[in-house]
């Protein structure tokens, strides 16, 4: 009788031990899944050319990751410093009316970040790897735009 007592008790534990081996895989799965979603980058062809059409602006490029929206804007006449506070939100507006999800939009003319937003931009839309620019593109992120959260 004891023997079969200790046979069911060890059996338990087993289960016990196996399930909640179980939850912590399914835990650690979540948390890989949620880390493929944030890298998603996606080019906002339709903001680009929203932004383009303002009549202030000459060339956009719009990368979006998340809810963000990272935009590159060349101003008329090389107008870089140009980017007034009501340009900036004319632009954000635009990227909005394209994507009603995004709740962040970082906005910038630095000739350094246009020149690379186009590369990503290009990157992206030849169906390369996002795994390839992810880091660089989240550095120059933290850059170009240090407080934004």
């Amino acid at each position: 009788m004891r023997k079969l007592l200790a046979v069911k008790l060890t059996l338990l534990v087993s289960l016990a031990s196996v399930s909640l081996a179980g939850c912590g895989m399914g835990a650690r799965t979540q948390q890989q899944q949620q880390g493929v979603q944030t890298n998603q980058m996606t080019v906002a062809s339709a903001a680009a050319n929203q932004i383009t059409n303002m009549a202030e602006v000459r060339a956009a490029n719009v990368i979006v990751t998340n809810r963000n929206a990272y935009v590159a804007a060349s101003l008329m006449n090389n107008a870089e410093g140009a980017l007034t506070r009501e340009i900036e939100s004319r632009i954000a507006n635009q990227v909005k009316m394209t994507d009603p999800t995004i709740q962040n939009v970082y906005v910038s003319t630095n000739p350094d970040f246009v020149n690379r937003m186009r590369g990503y931009s290009t990157h992206l839309q030849q169906g390369r790897p996002v795994a390839g620019i992810f880091t660089e593109f989240n550095e120059m992120i933290r850059r170009i735009f240090p407080n934004a959260r």
